[in-house]
């Protein structure tokens, strides 16, 4: 049998083309919708501020945490000391002791070594935070955050109350949403997600990239969450606040390393009503590429084990971004070579296509220039697409957590 070379070749470059296309198009597509949500929501605020919220730290309380952990409880307790803080950790984590005694109302110094040392300061006789402890032998069947979560709502959540929950490297800048909550909760809504920011890390490349989910909560989620009210397309698990009747019925009682995203799947099958805060909350970006590549993968692949538990809708909207992140290496850079051998679609389409290139160098350029980098950084941005298209093909156990450095 001759195999014909060029026809295998041309027959790869039309299918490629397309499936490119295909990729282009969605995200501009997202891009369109996030406009919408961009100009036409805005969150509203009550009068009052609320005092029926308390604020839950989750951590793993390791040592690849501990600097970013130790950061995260001083700001909270700065910017927010009327406001009851828990800290909920797994018995056995590698600061407990550590984090008890920081507990008791001593302050910490952290010194150019990266030690601690502790001195006496005038407190009242309570705690200055609140240490949960999850028991060991708590439902081995669930998974890391997911079953510490779990415990927490199982143990300590009042029906009453709003619960904010925030990561070890979360930073909440303002207090916008205790105004807020007063305002949705007397209109019915259950839950909300904040604005994420992301401050300098140690690697430039990663800072840059990490912005893109900035854009992307001022303008897609912004559209789902705030807009149409429901999240078609999940949670952010960074300063996720719902009400605690809503945590008691839902719960965090299923396997998943995208709890937050399976967690909003029951709300959209409640039909409960969610808001986009106009809360900024700051985060640390990954400590180099290998890192983000490893955080991309479990969410990706976490999504993508989940999305069965989507209601139909759900499951359409998700499965289409879903496909173009999978896809997203075929229109990415890498197949450059390749373009100078495709015809141009029709006019309507290039069109299309463009809207979502140009945004993507827009978003790039902007966090380049509002980091302080170099600008020859911008020569770098066909990379960064690469690096976002090959994390979904990075290996990751979806039955275990892998936790990242935030030091």
């Amino acid at each position: 049998m001759n195999i014909d070379a060029g026809q295998i070749f041309w027959t790869f470059n039309e299918v490629i083309k397309y499936a490119a296309f295909t990729v282009w198009t969605t995200y501009s597509i997202n891009v369109v919708l996030g406009l919408i949500g961009r100009i036409f929501y805005k969150p509203k605020t009550g009068l009052m501020r609320t005092d029926k919220v308390e604020l839950v730290l989750v951590s793993i309380a390791s040592i690849k945490v501990r600097r970013a952990l130790l950061e995260t409880i001083n700001s909270t307790l700065s910017r927010f000391p009327d406001i009851p803080l828990n800290l909920l950790v797994d018995e056995g984590a590698e600061l407990l002791e550590e984090l008890h005694i920081l507990s008791q109302g001593t302050e910490q110094i952290i010194s150019p070594g990266n030690k601690l040392s502790f001195r006496s300061q005038v407190m009242t006789k309570q705690l200055a935070f609140t240490i949960v402890v999850v028991p060991k032998n708590y439902r081995p069947d669930l998974i890391a955050k997911g079953r510490a979560m779990n415990y927490f709502i199982e143990n300590k959540v009042r029906p009453e109350k709003w619960y904010t929950f925030i990561d070890d490297d979360n930073v909440i800048l303002d207090d916008k949403f205790l105004y807020e909550l007063p305002y949705y909760e007397r209109e019915g809504y259950v839950a909300c997600n904040p604005v994420l920011y992301t401050r300098q890390g140690k690697s430039v490349l990663t800072t840059i990239m990490d912005w893109i989910r900035f854009f992307e909560d001022i303008t897609v989620f912004r559209f789902f969450t705030g807009l149409t009210k429901r999240p078609w397309i999940g949670l952010h698990g960074e300063m996720l606040t719902v009400r605690g009747d809503v945590l008691k019925d839902i719960g965090y009682g299923e396997p998943s390393i995208s709890e937050d995203f399976r967690f909003a799947t029951h709300l959209i099958r409640r039909n409960l009503k969610v808001w986009q805060s106009d809360t900024r909350v700051s985060l640390r970006p990954p400590n180099d590429i290998h890192d983000l590549c490893k955080q991309r993968a479990r969410w990706f692949k976490g999504i993508w084990s989940d999305i069965k538990y989507c209601p139909p809708k759900m499951r359409m909207i998700m499965g289409y971004r879903l496909i173009s992140w999978t896809c997203g290496i075929i229109g990415s850079w890498i197949f450059a070579p390749l373009w100078i051998f495709w015809t141009a679609p029709h006019p309507a389409v290039l069109m299309e296509i463009a809207i979502g290139g140009f945004f993507i160098w827009i978003i790039f350029i902007y966090s380049i220039v509002n980091t302080r980098q170099p600008l020859y950084y911008i020569m770098l941005i066909p990379l960064f697409g690469i690096f976002e298209s090959i994390s979904f093909w990075s290996k990751y156990d979806t039955k275990k957590f892998v936790v990242i450095d935030k030091n």
